[in-house]
């Protein structure tokens, strides 16, 4: 008999990063997940997490693909979300992909106590900062999201940094709509800013090139 211990610490997001995971309600989310879960002969030592994201602890069993064990946490948990619509009414759908670190059993307590003070720990730094810092802390490509946008327009003032990670939309005049798929392209001048969403917009004779900052 094989005794595989297989701990993951994995980060998902809801779609757009919409803040529509209820508080008072989330503690019958991470009920939920861990049924999941558990149906997936996998064991979730931590979850926890704020309005548009969750961390989970898990010990992924031997047999167990990560990503089939992700697509059903997003599926199951998804449907069960949207027929509760009176306790997540923002809530849509998952964002697409999740992260997952690998996490030694030492510091097994070290990450499930993390988990486990995620409100009182996003007082002090918003969920983009801690993604980069997973993402540096483990060697891995930032590679932001496309958020969807009503309002950009061309040559709203830039703050902060570009990314490089960009969509294409159909030359429209004045377009800031979001585009249909992502391509990689450099910086440009032109720039719009949205609340705290922010990036640069390129015109070329083709499209418009959002990047997200």
């Amino acid at each position: 008999m094989s005794n595989v211990c297989s701990l993951h610490h994995i980060v998902m997001a809801t779609h757009s990063r919409n803040k529509s995971i209820s508080p008072q309600y989330s503690e019958e989310l991470y009920k939920y997940i861990c049924g999941i879960a558990k149906n997936q002969k996998c064991k979730v030592i931590q979850i926890g997490g704020i309005e548009d994201h969750i961390h989970i602890l898990i010990d992924v069993h031997q047999d167990v693909a990560i990503s089939v064990l992700m697509r059903e946490i997003k599926r199951g948990s998804s449907i069960w979300m949207n027929q509760s619509r009176s306790k997540f009414p923002a809530f849509t759908r998952w964002g697409e992909g999740y992260y997952a670190f690998s996490v030694s059993a030492t510091h097994k307590s070290a990450v499930a106590q993390y988990i486990m003070n995620q409100t009182e720990h996003h007082r002090a730094i918003s969920p983009r900062e801690e993604l980069i810092r997973f993402l540096d802390k483990n060697s891995i490509e930032y590679n932001p999201p496309i958020y969807q946008l009503n309002k950009c327009r061309l040559g709203d003032p830039l703050r902060g940094r570009v990314g490089v990670v960009v969509t294409a939309c159909p030359r429209v005049p004045q377009s800031g709509l979001p585009a249909v798929n992502n391509i990689f392209a450099p910086h440009g001048a032109n720039a719009w800013s949205v609340g705290q969403k922010r990036g640069c917009i390129v015109d070329t004779p083709s499209c418009l090139l959002m990047a997200i900052a």
